[in-house]
């Protein structure tokens, strides 16, 4: 899930997703009886106890999928806070996958398989997909104030509002962004970290732009943290590349800024930048 911790729930329910590999369960029986229980390209629902699987989603198209590598494992899982979905489905959790799908399942029924059809509450297209061609997106979304947060690669920064609990989209499917970042970031892309004071009102989007790692094709050089706020991502409020002195070290892969006790650490190499306020 590139470098995404699983994902928890109010009821200790874990929520992981799965990459390329083999899938054969169509028992309809949970949780899925041996042998016919391999779960490749799914979205799995896991007892904290027994790690047994107490239900799944996965795509129809899922054996396609994982012959061309187009894991869904490629991003992490978000649980949205309880009640956050819509009329039926108040439960819900979100994903999405290499190719930069948007998915919305029901935690209490999550659609398990069928050849022909998708039962997920939101099955969409993240905006930009056109720019990074078959390989979108790596990071686990995040989460403030209705609203989900998310990138692909080659493009911004986004945010996706929610409307009664589901994402707003156009006539080709595609989610409708309420704003997005100026600045453009390539493989990976970020997973966010999100701060705001006490008692709500705007917080603060933090992206950590690690595409100079030294892979793909990149050089390698200094990471750069950005700061944007939730209520307007077109306004960049601070950038470790406009001082000499915030320069952090050099790029690595699925690196996330922490945001602890008044301050932004950043783990790159060889070295931990901590950004922070000075009096």
């Amino acid at each position: 899930m590139s470098g995404g911790a699983p994902a928890v729930d109010s009821s200790g329910n874990i929520y992981v997703s799965t990459g390329n590999g083999s899938f054969n369960d169509t028992s309809s029986i949970l949780p899925p009886p041996s042998p016919d229980n391999n779960l490749g390209m799914s979205f799995l629902n896991l007892n904290a106890s027994s790690l047994v699987v107490q239900d799944f989603y996965s795509p129809s198209d899922e054996s396609t999928w994982s012959t061309d590598d187009y894991d869904i494992s490629a991003g992490g899982v978000l649980v949205l806070p309880d009640g956050s979905g819509p009329s039926g489905h108040p439960d819900v959790i979100v994903g999405s996958d290499k190719q930069g799908h948007l998915w919305m399942m029901d935690r209490t029924a999550m659609g398990e398989f069928s050849s022909t059809l998708n039962n997920t509450v939101q099955y969409l297209t993240l905006p930009d997909t056109s720019n990074c061609g078959a390989y979108c997106a790596y990071e686990t979304p995040s989460y403030y104030g209705g609203t989900v947060f998310m990138s692909v690669v080659r493009g911004p920064v986004i945010a996706l509002p929610l409307a009664s609990g589901l994402f707003s989209y156009n006539a080709s499917n595609v989610v409708t962004a309420s704003s997005s970042s100026v600045e453009n970031y390539g493989f990976p892309t970020p997973t966010l970290s999100i701060s705001a004071a006490p008692g709500g009102g705007a917080g603060i989007v933090w992206a950590l732009d690690d595409t100079n790692n030294g892979t793909n094709g990149t050089n390698l050089g200094p990471q750069v943290l950005r700061a944007y706020s939730t209520s307007n991502l077109g306004s960049t409020l601070y950038s470790s590349s406009t001082k000499a002195s915030d320069t952090a070290g050099n790029a690595v892969k699925f690196a996330v800024p922490t945001v602890a006790n008044g301050h932004v650490y950043v783990g790159g190499y060889p070295q931990l930048t901590v950004y922070g306020f000075i009096n």
